[in-house]
C-alpha cells in the first residue's frame, strides 16, 4: 500500500469523494476481509462486518491523526466492529448498492500479499481457526501483521502483558498440533527456529512441587479444577481490563509476566515467542518470527512465584547451539 499515494484519495475522501472510498477500499480490503474472515467463521457476516467497517471509516476519518500509520488506525475499527458483532447489541448496517459501490465480494484470505499454497500452511490456517478468539486475534496480529505487543495491547486495549501471555499460550497451542514440523521452512510466516528447553521443579526430596495455586482475593471465572483435581491454570477477571486473564503457576515480578527470557552475549534481551506449560514440569520452546537464532546465548530465569510459595529464584544459564541434538 503506496502511503503518499494514500494521503491523497484520504483528503480527497474528506472533501466528499465518493470514488476515493471505492479507492481506498480497493487499497485496503485484502487485508481488512482476510482479518475479519480469520476471526468471524460465518461469510455472510464477514461481509456484512467489512460493509460497516468502511461505513465507518468514513465517519471517523475526520479524527485520524496523520501522524500514524493508517493501517493500524484502521485495524482498530476492524476490532471494534468484530467485538459489536461478537457481543450481537448492534444493527448491521448495510452500504446502499453496496455492489455497485464496492464491486465483487472477495474470497476470504489471510492477510498479507501472499496467499497459503502448501497443504500444510492451508492445514496451518485451519488450525489458528480453531484457536479462541482471544488467541486468534493475538495471533494473526503479532505473526501476519508483524505488531510488537505494545502495538496489540493498544488496539487491544490490555496489558502489554496479557498481550504476550496470550500469544504464548496460542502458541502453546499450537504446538500441540505441529511439534515435529515447527523447523519447515513452509512455516516462516509464523516460526522460523526455535529451541526447546526441558524443566522440572523439584522439593528438597526430589519429587514435584505440587500443580496448585493461591485464588484468594481474585474474581476467580474458572479454577481450573476437574472433579477436584487441578488441571489447568485458572482464569479470573481484574478490575477495569476487558477479557479475563491467566493465573501463572511460575510467578514473576517482572512487568511483562515472563519468569523466563533468552539474552545474546552482550546481555540484549532476543525477540522471542515463548511457548510453555507453566507446570511443574514440562518443555519451553523458544520460537522467533523470521531472525535465526544466535549459536551462543543465556536462557534467564527470574521467578517470585511457584504455585502457592513466594521466594525468589534467579538464574542464568549459558545455551550452545553446536552441543545441541535436532529434535526427530
Amino acid at each position: 500500500m503506496n502511503e503518499q499515494n494514500l494521503e491523497h484519495w484520504l483528503d480527497r475522501l474528506m472533501t466528499g469523494d465518493e470514488e476515493a472510498l471505492e479507492v481506498i477500499y480497493g487499497m485496503t480490503r485484502k487485508k481488512v476481509y482476510g482479518t475479519v474472515g480469520m476471526l468471524v467463521r460465518n461469510k455472510q457476516d464477514v461481509n456484512d462486518i467489512v460493509n460497516e467497517i468502511y461505513y465507518q471509516l468514513w465517519r471517523a476519518l475526520p479524527s485520524y491523526d496523520r501522524r500514524r500509520p493508517f493501517l493500524f488506525w484502521l485495524n482498530g475499527i476492524v476490532i471494534r466492529q468484530v467485538n459489536h458483532w461478537r457481543r450481537q447489541s448492534w444493527r448491521r448496517f448495510r452500504l446502499i448498492e453496496k455492489h455497485s459501490r464496492l464491486g465483487e465480494e472477495p474470497q476470504v484470505e489471510l492477510p498479507g500479499e501472499a496467499l497459503i499454497e502448501s497443504e500444510f500452511q492451508r492445514e496451518l490456517q485451519e488450525t489458528i481457526n480453531q484457536l479462541p478468539y482471544k488467541l486468534r486475534i493475538v495471533v494473526i496480529y503479532r505473526f501476519y501483521y508483524d505488531y510488537t505487543y505494545e502495538q496489540i495491547a493498544e488496539l487491544l486495549q490490555i496489558p502489554t502483558g496479557t498481550a504476550k501471555s496470550r500469544v504464548h499460550l496460542a502458541l502453546k497451542q499450537l504446538r500441540k498440533r505441529f511439534d515435529t514440523e515447527l523447523d519447515g521452512e513452509e512455516y516462516q510466516h509464523v516460526f522460523f527456529k526455535k529451541i526447546l528447553v526441558h524443566y522440572s521443579i523439584t522439593k528438597a526430596d526430589g519429587s514435584l512441587v505440587p500443580y496448585e495455586f493461591d485464588t484468594k482475593g481474585r474474581n476467580v471465572l474458572n479454577d481450573g479444577k476437574k472433579n477436584g483435581i487441578q488441571v489447568e491454570n485458572p482464569t479470573y477477571q481484574e478490575p477495569g481490563v476487558e477479557g479475563f486473564s491467566v493465573l501463572s503457576f511460575i510467578g514473576t515480578s517482572k512487568p511483562d509476566r515472563l519468569p523466563f527470557y533468552l539474552t545474546d552475549t552482550q546481555g540484549k534481551e532476543l525477540d522471542v515467542g515463548i511457548a510453555e506449560k507453566d507446570r511443574p514440569e514440562g518443555v519451553l520452546a523458544f520460537v522467533t518470527s523470521g531472525s535465526k537464532l544466535p549459536p551462543f546465548m543465556y536462557l534467564n530465569v527470574s521467578i517470585d512465584r511457584i504455585g502457592t510459595t513466594k521466594g525468589s529464584w534467579k538464574g542464568q544459564f549459558p545455551i550452545d547451539q553446536s552441543n545441541m541434538t535436532q529434535a526427530k
